[in-house]
């Protein structure tokens, strides 16, 4: 087998994966290679998207501790 690497521009990917796709799979494997750091934010995007985090703007999560101090302290 031979090894080819690509590099493929972000918004023609879909597209060259729908050719891929229509080779035979016992001919061709594809493997993307990615680093530690963009699989870490594919699996919190991931957790995001099935609800499994919570997304709060900074200005909201800062007034809500704004006001937790402010009880807390009195």
């Amino acid at each position: 087998m031979q090894l080819v690497t690509l590099e493929i521009s972000d918004d023609y990917y879909d597209k060259f994966l729908h050719i891929v796709d229509a080779l035979p799979t016992e001919k061709i494997q594809l493997k993307s290679k990615k680093s530690s750091m963009t699989k870490e934010i594919d699996t919190r995007i991931d957790g995001y998207l099935k609800d499994k985090s919570i997304a709060v703007d900074f200005t909201s999560s800062m007034n809500t501790l704004k006001e937790k101090l402010l009880v807390t302290s009195k």
